[in-house]
């Protein structure tokens, strides 16, 4: 997705991260916590307790509005998820 990947490139760009950063805040951003992955891995990995800055809260949902296909955000948070989500799409 085209799209996702421009998002991650601003992101990346405007917080001063590396893309695979960038792709941990904005996945951050969007996940609920609902798919499998999370409910096995994301405790052991750091990604539960990760907290997105109201900084970076901004930048992100700046981007997405910007480069983000959707009616809504949470069209948009759908869409980011299952682009990003190490097992795929979840139940959102």
């Amino acid at each position: 997705m085209k799209d996702v990947e421009e998002s991650l490139r601003l992101i990346a760009e405007r917080l001063g991260v590396s893309r695979e950063e960038a792709r941990r805040i904005l996945h951050r951003y969007v996940c609920r916590g609902l798919c499998s992955w999370y409910k096995t891995n994301a405790k052991e990995t750091g990604f539960a307790d990760m907290v997105v800055a109201d900084e970076q809260a901004k930048v992100v949902e700046e981007v997405l509005k910007q480069t983000v296909e959707g009616a809504s955000m949470e069209d948009r948070f759908k869409r980011v998820h299952r682009y990003l989500c190490p097992r795929g799409p979840c139940s959102m």
